[in-house]
């Protein structure tokens, strides 16, 4: 099966990159720490706050290989922001709202995608729209 590939921004790579590395060093120490205090309880059949531990260990984990597969199949975009010629990935757009007031937005992969950051999905209604509307006849 292939993998997709993310377009990314810089600084949203450095900030999974971040993101990893503290679920690496801190949340996996502290869910430790959590799940041998929990331990001393009892049985771990039994033991709601060791099943707990447990459970966010399992799901700080799962979160550290969806980052690694992201990282490994990222392409980062040089120019992400800049106005562009062509439309694309990474591009700053203008949309003119239906109260006449103009907002730029950054076209982007859905995965970093945050309208209240200016940051709009190309898989969106509106992304697609404005590629297609941009695209060259």
């Amino acid at each position: 099966m292939m993998s997709r590939i993310y377009r990314l921004s810089k600084q949203f790579v450095d900030e999974l990159k971040s993101e990893r590395l503290h679920r690496l060093e801190v949340v996996r120490r502290d869910l430790l720490e959590q799940s041998i205090e929990m331990a001393k309880d009892g049985d771990d059949r039994e033991n709601d706050g060791y099943l707990l531990a447990s459970e966010l260990n399992a799901n700080n984990d799962m979160r550290i290989e969806q980052i690694n597969e992201i990282l490994m199949n990222c392409e980062i975009i040089e120019d992400f922001g800049q106005a562009a010629q062509q439309p694309k990935i990474g591009c700053k757009v203008e949309v003119e709202l239906q109260n006449g007031e103009k907002k730029e937005f950054i076209l982007c992969d859905p995965l970093e995608a945050d309208p209240d950051k200016g940051l709009l999905s190309v898989e969106s209604p509106l992304g697609k729209k404005l590629l297609k509307k941009l695209a060259p006849e």
